[in-house]
C-alpha cells in the first residue's frame, strides 16, 4: 500500500519538508490512477511548483486535475502559468483563452493573458485584456500598473507616465509605481521629475540598492 493510501494521510503528508519527497511519492500513487481521493494534495503541489520554478511537475499534476475536470478555470489558469514561464507562450495563451471562456470577467486570468500576449509581440491585444479589467473595474490598480508597464516596454513613455500616475492617485503607497515613474521621465528627459519620484520610492524602502 503506498504511502498516501494510509489511514493517517493528512498527518503524514504534512510531515514532509522536502518537496522533491513530496512531488516523487504523489506521482507514484497517481499510477494507479486515483486522482480523485487526492485533489486537494495535487492542488496544493501544483500551487508550490509554480513558486518554486519547478514547472515540469506543475505541469505534470495540473494535466492531471485537468483530465478529470476540463471545465476548471482555475486548472487553465494555473497551467497557463506554468507555461508562460516556460516561455511557452502560445500555449499559455490557449489555456489563458480557455480559462476565460469558462470565467470570462476573472481579473487574475486577464491580467496573465495580456503578459503573454506582450511576450510574443501582440501588444494591441495586451491593451485590450487589461482595458476589459477597467470596463468592469475601472479602479483596478494592478491594470493600470500593467498598462504603465506595457507602454513603458514600448518607449511610450509619456502614456505609460499616464497610467503610473492613475495608480498613484488610487494607491499613494503602490511603491512600484514611483520606481517606474522615475525610469519613464527619465525615458523623456525630465530629470528632476525623476529623481522626485526616485526619491518618493525612497521613502518607502531607504535601503534599495
Amino acid at each position: 500500500m503506498s504511502f498516501f493510501d494510509s489511514d493517517h494521510l493528512d498527518e503524514e503528508f504534512s510531515t514532509y519538508d522536502n518537496l522533491e519527497t513530496e512531488i516523487q511519492s504523489l506521482k507514484s500513487t497517481l499510477e494507479d490512477g486515483n486522482v480523485y481521493e487526492f485533489i486537494d494534495h495535487i492542488e496544493e503541489i501544483v500551487q508550490s511548483c509554480i513558486e518554486t520554478d519547478r514547472l515540469e511537475d506543475g505541469l505534470f499534476f495540473i494535466e492531471k486535475l485537468i483530465n478529470i475536470s476540463p471545465y476548471n478555470s482555475d486548472y487553465w489558469l494555473k497551467k497557463g502559468i506554468l507555461l508562460n514561464a516556460q516561455m511557452n507562450f502560445n500555449k499559455a495563451l490557449d489555456c489563458f483563452n480557455k480559462a476565460l471562456s469558462l470565467n470570462p470577467n476573472d481579473v487574475e486570468i486577464l491580467v496573465d493573458k495580456s503578459a503573454a500576449e506582450e511576450n510574443i509581440g501582440l501588444f494591441k491585444q495586451a491593451e485590450e485584456s487589461l482595458n476589459k479589467i477597467l470596463d468592469f473595474d475601472p479602479t483596478n490598480e494592478e491594470a493600470y500598473f500593467s498598462l504603465g508597464l506595457l507602454f513603458e516596454r514600448q518607449g511610450k513613455f509619456n502614456e505609460a507616465i499616464e497610467n503610473f500616475d492613475k495608480v498613484i492617485q488610487k494607491d499613494p503607497e503602490f511603491l512600484e509605481a514611483y520606481y517606474e515613474l522615475g525610469f519613464c521621465y527619465e525615458g523623456i528627459g525630465d530629470i528632476s521629475k525623476a529623481l522626485e519620484a526616485y526619491d518618493k520610492f525612497l521613502e518607502f524602502d531607504p535601503y534599495n540598492p
